[in-house]
């Protein structure tokens, strides 16, 4: 895990993002499961988000995913979690994903989600 600490005095974004900032990061790996987890709190502007990953490899080529995401920005919140099935081609991930947000299935090719 690491903690890290920002200063920010852009002259731009600063006032409206604030200019101290804390973020956790870590990641967790064992086997076939892994973990990463990103969380980051403005501490003089109303600002917090969190993502965490989650993944299980059920063989060499299949994987099941979980992705959860909270944003909230001055009392404006975004909550979203979704699930994938992903099977590996050479390096690269192709799937199916599930959103809370969309409610509908989507298809995932190279990384990038198509909804």
């Amino acid at each position: 895990a690491q903690m890290i600490y920002d200063y920010l005095a852009d002259g731009y974004s600063s006032s409206l993002l604030g200019h101290h900032r804390l973020t956790l990061m870590g990641n967790y790996s064992a086997a076939r499961t892994s973990l990463n987890f990103m969380t980051m709190r403005t501490l003089d502007a109303d600002n917090f988000n969190y993502e965490a990953d989650m993944s299980y490899r059920v063989s060499g080529l299949w994987r099941i995913a979980y992705r959860h995401t909270f944003n909230e920005f001055y009392g404006a919140s975004f909550l979203d979690y979704s699930a994938m099935l992903m099977y590996r081609y050479g390096n690269r991930d192709f799937g199916l994903t599930w959103s809370n947000t969309t409610h509908r299935l989507g298809i995932q090719l190279l990384g990038a989600t198509i909804n």
